[in-house]
């Protein structure tokens, strides 16, 4: 019996390490396709008034509406992972801050290094993400007890 829970525990700690793993590398993949992999422009391009994105899909920017939801799909699995890896009390609020921390971080570089547009709705949809992907693993988590 000694053996089997020495073994099933060896399993959650590898567990937890190839989730830090895979959470590190969709990290990554998401520098890369903000930052990175973007051309430098020749300006900065920057909004950062709160929700201005909602204003412009009512005066007929459709397109802003799939890129907003986009920013919250894309961070979902940050959640996810961070849901999976944080078994703290106050869990929700270092997933929140973590994918606040990212989103800020991307944002920020795309302002100084002119890759990209820089905007706080960005983070605020990035932030949202996170925090979905957070509580539907805690959600799936409850369902299962």
């Amino acid at each position: 019996m000694c053996c089997i829970a020495y073994y099933m525990e060896r399993l959650k700690i590898g567990f937890r390490y190839s989730a830090a793993l895979f959470l590190l590398e969709y990290i990554f993949l998401l520098f890369c396709s903000t930052v990175i992999f973007r051309p430098t422009g020749d300006t900065r391009q920057y909004d950062f008034h709160p929700f201005w994105s909602y204003n412009a899909i009512q005066e007929g920017r459709e397109d802003l509406l799939a890129e907003n939801i986009m920013n919250v799909v894309v961070f979902i699995p940050v959640g996810l992972i961070l849901g999976l890896l944080l078994k703290d009390k106050k869990a929700w609020l270092i997933s929140l801050i973590i994918g606040c921390g990212i989103s800020v971080t991307i944002e920020a570089l795309q302002f100084f290094l002119m890759r990209g547009f820089s905007e706080v709705d960005d983070v605020m949809h990035n932030t949202l993400g996170c925090v979905i992907g957070f509580l539907m693993v805690k959600g799936l988590r409850l369902m299962v007890k």
